[in-house]
């Protein structure tokens, strides 16, 4: 088994319940197979390298960073997990917010790094804000080596500071503003 195999698994099922036992039953092996595999796993950032460059070889690639929220409503225990809007429904949900870093050519889209976004009030000291994951998601990207011409956000993203912190990086970057937002571009002499 290998990580294709379980991934084409997780999408194909149809099963209710996403868990070892009915991925193993999707795959045709058995449960305890499925469970040695996901303990034995470990992927990170790197590991999708290979994968980008076979997917778009040399083409210029664009880093968009979006949120999006993963509704939890029937939950009660799930780590994280807090009240929030859903932008999809425009109501508030029980669920998690992930912030999610892809690269695209215009034509795919490949996600890379997330991270979630975790309710000041859950995370204590340890808070960060969406442009702070965004910071984080870039400084991943620019440690795998992957040339990004641009890097694209929404409005969300829009904040003087994390300006600065892509300005000084000399990374090109476009970032909605909000139609209140007023610019003072000066140029240095």
């Amino acid at each position: 088994m290998n990580i294709q195999e379980y991934s084409v698994a997780l999408a194909t099922s149809l099963e209710s319940s996403k868990n070892s036992t009915a991925m193993a039953r999707e795959i045709g092996v058995h449960q305890s197979t499925t469970s040695r595999f996901l303990k034995a796993l470990e992927l990170n950032d790197c590991d999708f390298v290979p994968l980008v460059q076979h997917t778009f070889g040399k083409k210029k690639l664009d880093l968009v960073i979006d949120d999006g929220t993963i509704s939890r409503r029937y939950s009660q225990e799930v780590e994280g997990a807090s009240s929030m809007i859903d932008q999809s429904t425009k109501s508030f949900t029980t669920g998690c917010k992930i912030v999610v870093g892809g690269l695209t050519d215009g034509k795919y889209f490949l996600p890379i790094v997330m991270e979630q976004w975790i309710a000041e009030f859950i995370a204590g000291n340890t808070y960060l804000t969406m442009a702070q994951l965004a910071e984080k998601l870039i400084l991943r990207m620019l440690e795998l080596g992957i040339f990004v011409a641009h890097y694209v956000m929404d409005g969300l993203y829009f904040s003087a500071k994390f300006i600065q912190c892509l300005d000084s990086k000399k990374l090109h970057f476009l970032i909605k503003a909000k139609t209140t937002t007023s610019v003072v571009y000066s140029i240095m002499a």
